[in-house]
């Protein structure tokens, strides 16, 4: 008995790619949609203890940027708490990243390229797509 539950707890550690089935779901053009996060990313320790990768949940492949200029009418958004406040993320092809390189990317209201975009296990946020179907996030 012992040894068999020596071995089931050894066992209860094994993580998988596979321990969460998902769906990719496609975002309507303009429609803003609410998006809770119920789980964190396999593996998750530290400071990401908890929470779940921006970039685990939403996939960018044939989304456009927009420039920095134009990103409150063209670019995809993200709207989300933090400390109370709504904090909006644009997807730009002109944001400013490490060491001030022109770089496509999440970017914060002033344009600056928003690093690991964490959403806190059991938090929601907003997001809206520009163009019909070119966004999709995974659950």
């Amino acid at each position: 008995m012992a040894c068999a539950l020596a071995a089931g707890m050894a066992m209860a550690q094994v993580e998988s790619a596979n321990t969460v089935g998902f769906t990719t779901i496609p975002i309507e053009e303009g429609q803003y949609i609410l998006i809770g996060t119920q789980f964190e990313s396999v593996g998750a320790t530290g400071a990401t203890a908890g929470q779940i990768a921006l970039s685990d949940l939403i996939s960018m492949d044939g989304v456009e940027a927009c420039a920095y200029d134009d990103m409150y009418d063209d670019a995809a958004e993200i709207d989300t708490l933090v400390n109370g406040i709504y904090v909006s993320y644009f997807y730009i092809s002109d944001a400013y990243g490490e060491n001030n390189a022109i770089v496509t990317a999440w970017a914060d209201e002033d344009g600056y390229a928003a690093e690991g975009i964490n959403i806190e296990a059991g938090a929601s946020f907003w997001i809206v797509s520009p163009d019909a179907g070119s966004l999709t996030f995974s659950l």
